[in-house]
Formats: C-alpha cells, structure tokens, sequence
C-alpha cells in the first residue's frame, strides 16, 4: 500500500477548496448514510444522485455522484489522494479555479462514461430491464419481483465516488509538477516508512495500473466487463490530462518551466524567470580568473556577510599554482557542459581541501551547471557559497581598471542568485527557514516586476 502523505512541490495558495472538497464528501456520506438498512444496499437517494448506466442521460448526476462514496474506506482512500494531489493543484491555481476545474473533470469524466454506457454494454442490467427479460421467458411477474427482492437486485447500476476527478487530478499533478517529490507512506506486509517518490513515478504507477487493469478486461473477458472502477478512472485521468495541457499550453498556470513537456524536451528550469541563460558559460569563464582566500563553505540558505570587493585582475599573479592546476579539470567539463561530472570533480577537490573556492566565473558557472543538472540541493550550496565569496557586480563585467575605484555592490544580481537558491532550497523537505533567511537579503527594489513577482511566490512558499 503506498499513500501519499505531503509534497515538496511550491504551493503558492492555501488549500481552502481541497479541505472544502473534503469536508462537502464526508458531509454528504453521512448525511444520507452508508446503507439501507432494509436492503443493506445503496440508500434511495444515493442511488437516486449516482451515475446510472444504461438508462439515459442525467446531467445532474455527472456532479452528484462525485461527491457519494459506497462506505468508509472508499470515502477516507479518495479523500487521502484528494489532499495529496489537491494540495498541488489548487497550489499552483488558486481556490476557485482549482474548485472549478475539479468539477468540471468530474462532470466531464461522468458524462463521457455515461455516454459510453448508452449502448447497454453492462453485464449486471437495471431491474426493471431484468424484470422484463424474464418475463419475456415466461416467468411469472410476481415470483420475479419476489425473487429479485430476496437477492437484494439493486434498481439501478451505479457508480459513484470522487475517484474520477481525483484521478484527473494526478495528471495534472503528474503534467505540471513531474520532478518534485511526494512523501509516500509505505506499508508492505509488517513493514512500512515514508520515503521520497516523484510525483512522476508515482502517477504513471497509478494509472499505469489501471490502464494494465483495463486492458486486461477488455481482451480476456470482453469489452462489456471492460466497464469497471478501471474504465472510470481512467476517464478521469485522461480528462485531467486534456485540462491539464490545455491550461499549461494557454498560460493560464505557471509551472515555473519544469512542466512535463519542457523535462521531456530538456529545457525545463527556470532561465527565463531568472534571465540567467547557458550562453553566459563562455563568456563568464573568459574572464580573468583570481584565488579565492579565507573563504569557507557555506551550508545551504546561511546568511551571507557582505565581504570585500573582489579585484581579480590584480590579484591574479598572487594566486598559488596547485589550486589553478586543480580547477583545469572542472573548467573542462564546465566547457563541455557536462554538470554531473563538474560536480564530481568540485566534490573531489573539497574533500581534501573543504575551504577552497574557485575563481568567480568558474564558480558561477558551476553552480548553474549543477541546477541544470537538477541537483537543487548541492545548487542551491554554491549560489550561497557565490554570494558569500563574491558580492560583487556581475562575472561578465570586466574588472576595475589600475587606480579606478571597484564597482558598486550589484543589488539585481545578488537577488536574482537569491531567489535561484532559495527556489531550489523550496524543493527539498524541510529547507523552508534556510530558504526564508536568503530571501530575507533580496532587496526587491533593484529587481524587475517579475522578479519581485518570483520574490514574493518564494516568500510566501517559505513562510
């Protein structure tokens, strides 16, 4: 069993709709109960706001029957994927657009079952067609209508539950928010623990799931007991998945460029938003490069003390021969864009020296091949250990002239690099104080309106 628990996906709104939902569900299951007690089936009027099949069209059911649940453990299994995925959701949306879209899945998922169903694919019909199938045999109508109520025939055949919509959903999660991290909870026999899975992995387990389940029924039993919980959820993932892209691909929803389509392609990540694009590498590593000293490490989202200007261009002749030798390696595999093994190799280098730092435009140049290799932690390490060792104007400005005064402290970049730190410091559990004490050092009137934008996005996910 795998139960998703929380998320480091950013959540920039307060998920006012999803603990609604969950209130409206449970409110609804006791109100008009769990049975009847006379027939210990499905109580009259939750058959009557149900999904039925085979006997028409019913619009207003496409909504009811997504908030009526069979009994308890279907209700508490659907309401634990409603909090785990709606958190993400309404998180990227707002409340009464993720309240909208929620039931719009769920009333389109319905309609297009209910329309399918037309046709009388059922294996289980409802009673009044039972009823009139045995009488056309010759049965007596009275012993029918007896023996039909002795085995507790239902009036209709239903379905109901929120699974549907939840599971449209878990596209939209799986679309929208693909690298981030879900916390599951695992029990496997007399064993469990909570761990780390990619909503990725985790959603195309589910639903992969059912697709194996639903193609099992349609080719072995036939395509009329292909119309199970299967077909159902199935629906509303793919009506999900439809909404989901329609939303992204309209701009109606901010994915920070780490969509499904943008990890697929290998452009996700946040260049624009940040304006710090790859083709900067080259020019930053042709600047003249300087021994960094006194500099320590710096742990991920420590405040950072202002330090002196650095002068690169004057202190280049001081600097010691075996550090530059040293960072010949990592400025090739910089060059060659490869941020795993740039990562390796500065991981190498700390080991036996923990306090070295590389020269400015090697540093920053490894701190974004690091993101872009999707290591946030380790990223969001070096951006603070930029800042502290370099506060200064940008790498690619060339240095002070003999006798000219250092240029001013650069207030837009320090905040940018802020803000690119502090996000990826966001999409690890527990980083949110360290995230929110380099947020702190943002001086938001040196950046752009959409930067300030960004800033207030990240001050809000980490406060």
């Amino acid at each position: 069993m795998f139960i998703p628990v929380g998320t480091d996906a950013p959540i920039y709104h307060f998920p006012f709709a999803t603990i609604f939902l969950a209130v409206v569900n449970v409110g609804a299951h006791v109100w008009l109960g769990q049975v009847d007690p006379d027939t210990f089936g499905l109580s009259g009027t939750k058959q009557d706001w149900s999904l039925w099949f085979g006997e028409g069209l019913h619009p207003l059911q496409w909504v009811t029957s997504c908030f009526l649940h069979a009994g308890w453990f279907h209700l508490i299994g659907n309401l634990i994927f409603l909090w785990g995925f709606g958190i993400i959701v309404e998180g990227k949306l707002g409340w009464w657009r993720f309240l909208l879209l929620y039931v719009a899945i769920g009333a389109t998922a319905c309609g297009i079952e209910q329309v399918a169903l037309l046709p009388g694919w059922l294996t289980e019909l409802p009673r009044a067609q039972m009823e009139h199938v045995l009488i056309e045999r010759g049965e007596d109508p009275e012993e029918v209508e007896d023996a039909l109520d002795l085995i507790g025939y239902p009036e209709h055949v239903v379905a109901l539950g929120a699974s549907g919509a939840i599971f449209g959903l878990v596209a939209i999660s799986m679309i929208w928010a693909p690298r981030n991290d879900l916390d599951v909870l695992w029990i496997i026999w007399y064993r469990g623990g909570i761990s780390e899975v990619s909503i990725l992995a985790f959603s195309m387990l589910y639903i992969g799931l059912e697709l194996v389940t639903l193609g099992i029924q349609a080719s072995v039993l036939g395509p009329e007991y292909a119309v199970s919980s299967a077909f159902l959820h199935t629906t509303g993932a793919l009506v999900g998945a439809i909404a989901g892209t329609a939303l992204l691909k309209w701009g109606w929803v901010d994915c920070e460029n780490w969509d499904l389509f943008a990890v697929l392609k290998g452009t996700h990540g946040n260049r624009d938003e940040f304006e710090l694009q790859r083709s900067t590498y080259q020019r930053e590593l042709t600047v003249p490069t300087q021994a960094a000293s006194g500099a320590g490490a710096v742990a991920p989202g420590e405040e950072l003390p202002a330090a002196a200007p650095s002068r690169p261009g004057r202190k280049a002749k001081k600097t010691p021969r075996r550090p530059v030798d040293a960072f010949a390696r990592l400025r090739k595999h910089l060059e060659g864009g490869d941020g795993i093994s740039a990562l390796g190799e500065w991981e190498t280098l700390i080991g036996s020296r923990p306090k070295l730092v590389p020269p400015e435009p090697d540093l920053f140049a490894l701190a974004e091949a690091v993101d872009k290799a999707n290591f946030p932690e380790e990223a969001a390490s070096l951006f603070a250990l930029y800042l502290r060792s370099y506060p200064k104007p940008k790498p690619d400005d060339a240095p002070p002239a003999e006798g000219e005064e250092p240029r001013p402290y650069d207030a837009a970049h320090a905040g940018v690099i802020r803000l690119r730190a502090a996000r990826r410091l966001l999409e690890r559990p527990g980083r949110r104080a360290q995230a929110a004490t380099l947020l702190r050092g943002v001086d938001g009137a040196a950046l752009s309106p959409k930067q300030r934008q960004m800033l207030d996005k990240l001050t809000a996910a980490a406060g």
